[in-house]
């Protein structure tokens, strides 16, 4: 299901899955598309003073991001700045590892056991057959076909403009991000699906969770369009 901004928030617009089964290290997180549902038809706040409470707050404005270890939708334009100098230092440690190796998933998430953001890059070698996290250096086998497996190109991936997407819908800075997903970008493939039926295929796609009243709303962003996707319920 394809969500659009409301009438109200259009202005403020700016305009993978690899399975789990297929890789397990750092991505245990996000979950399965197979069998994926909404709980519900509504994709966030809707009342006025929800609607209200935005990323300009002064409170937001004087956090750091990923204080006390939340990523808050805030926190989003602030990975810009930092994504691609710690991208490189897992591009190192991947070449270190397999020279065919390339990019196949990147997550941003919060510092487990210290401030600031931390870097997920998920790493794939046709030669190894198996695919390595930068992050904790482990490396782990998988019985793939290279071609089912896209590589991850971020030239152009801007992480204000996914703020800028969420915003739209009418969530707030405030809101703050499933800590096992985080920002979990990848290729929406035919053999490895992510995302709903109607994501685009080839399309590169952020996946976020949001808490929302005591529920996680899994969002799907293309991050060329900023167009907005979600499982729908099943029909009754």
């Amino acid at each position: 299901m394809l969500i659009r901004p409301g009438i109200a928030t259009v202005k403020h617009r700016l305009h993978i899955t690899l399975m789990v089964a297929v890789i397990t290290l750092g991505i245990a997180g996000c979950t399965p598309i197979g069998g994926q549902e909404s709980t519900g038809t509504s994709t966030g706040p809707t009342s006025d003073a929800e609607a209200s409470s935005s990323a300009a707050t002064p409170e937001l404005n004087d956090r750091a991001p990923c204080e006390d270890g939340k990523l808050l939708i805030s926190d989003l334009a602030h990975i810009d700045d930092q994504w691609e100098a710690g991208l490189a230092i897992s591009n190192t440690r991947a070449a270190d590892w397999h020279e065919d190796s390339r990019l196949v998933e990147f997550r941003v998430s919060c510092g487990l056991f210290e401030s600031g953001f931390r870097w997920q890059a998920t790493y794939y070698s046709a030669e190894a057959q198996a695919v390595y996290a930068a992050d904790t250096r482990e490396s782990s086998p998988i019985d793939v076909e290279s071609e089912a497996l896209p590589s991850l190109d971020l030239t152009g991936v801007s992480f204000a403009r996914l703020r800028e997407a969420l915003l739209s819908i009418d969530y707030a800075g405030s809101n703050e991000l499933e800590p096992s997903t985080g920002v979990d970008i990848r290729v929406n493939s035919t053999g490895l699906p992510f995302g709903p039926p109607e994501v685009p295929i080839g399309s590169t796609i952020a996946h976020v969770s949001i808490d929302f009243r005591g529920e996680i709303k899994d969002l799907f962003i293309t991050t060329e369009t900023s167009d907005i996707f979600q499982f729908s319920s099943p029909s009754s």
